[in-house]
């Protein structure tokens, strides 16, 4: 596979080091375009697995493992997040067309929403040009520690839920007419203004991690704004398609879109996403929840240590 380094370096999309490597060989390195694709398909395997986007482990993945395999970065911090925004692009565009057909999506919800979160996405992708590679870091690390901690959070309500349930005494059913079915809460909220603040703010992270937000969009549409779950979880699927569909403009305008690397990672996502989604019926609820835990906390220990060792400079 042929690849031309001049397109990535005349942008400054590749650090100069990594140019001048790529540019004495004529081509990409095998190895390089093997690792990225043994990353992508890995990557993607946990996504049909555990049903994420990725997003949160291919940008530290991307940007602390190269130098350990390679001994120098691949990428600088700014492309990776290209590099995820276009994955997460793809993955979520099968996803969206899913729930569409589906009927898990609550359109006025989008159109409310989606406004503002677009415009804190494309926003978000062009102001990273003027964030240090420093400054995201400290970003994704906050990013980590909320996901990681909502996380937390809904395992301790689902334990207290099932403690509650247990100490309800069993009695014979009693054979009555079914009730009706509750109407779903699919009305606008009240505090519409709160919600669509939220939205640009998740755009805005979108646009300068290249993460699709869903990991926030998600919880807080289920949780504090009580839309079912299954419409929660398709009315999110919209917001992150649009989010990543302007971020990636936005990556592709400001020269953080390394297009041939993106392709490998996103081809390779995507076969393995294939095989996640079937694994997913041999494991358990609580084993899936007992992977992703662990997942995002053993990224939040890389980051925070990494962190950590910058602020001691």
């Amino acid at each position: 596979m042929e690849f031309a380094p001049t397109m990535l370096c005349n942008n400054g999309v590749l650090l100069f080091s990594t140019c001048e490597w790529l540019s004495a060989q004529g081509s990409a390195d095998p190895a390089v375009l093997m690792f990225l694709a043994v990353i992508g398909g890995s990557i993607g395997v946990l996504m049909g697995l555990l049903g994420i986007g990725g997003g949160l482990l291919i940008v530290p993945i991307l940007h602390y493992l190269p130098p350990l395999l390679f001994a120098k970065p691949l990428l600088h911090f700014k492309s990776i997040t290209g590099i995820a925004a276009v994955q997460g692009l793809a993955g979520s565009v099968a996803g969206t067309w899913s729930h569409h057909q589906q009927k898990n999506i609550v359109w006025p919800w989008v159109f409310l929403l989606a406004p503002l979160s677009i415009v804190g996405a494309y926003a978000g992708g062009l102001l990273t040009v003027y964030v240090s590679d420093d400054q995201l870091t400290y970003l994704l690390l906050a990013v980590l520690f909320s996901a990681w901690g909502l996380m937390l959070l809904r395992e301790w309500k689902r334990t207290q839920t099932a403690g509650q349930a247990a100490t309800i005494p069993q009695t014979s059913p009693v054979q009555t007419p079914n009730p009706p079915a509750p109407p779903l809460a699919t009305n606008l909220p009240v505090n519409r203004g709160l919600l669509a603040l939220v939205a640009l703010m998740v755009g805005g992270l979108s646009g300068l991690l290249g993460i699709g937000g869903a990991v926030f969009m998600l919880p807080l549409l289920h949780g504090p704004f009580q839309l079912p779950m299954s419409l929660a979880v398709g009315t999110s699927s919209v917001l992150v398609l649009l989010n990543m569909l302007l971020t990636t403009v936005a990556k592709a305008q400001t020269g953080h879109l390394p297009l041939w690397y993106a392709v490998v990672i996103t081809l390779s996502a995507v076969v393995g996403s294939t095989l996640g989604a079937r694994l997913t019926v041999t494991l358990s609820d609580s084993t899936l929840r007992r992977i992703h835990l662990t997942l995002i906390t053993s990224m939040l220990l890389w980051v925070a240590y990494d962190v950590l060792g910058r602020l001691r400079q």
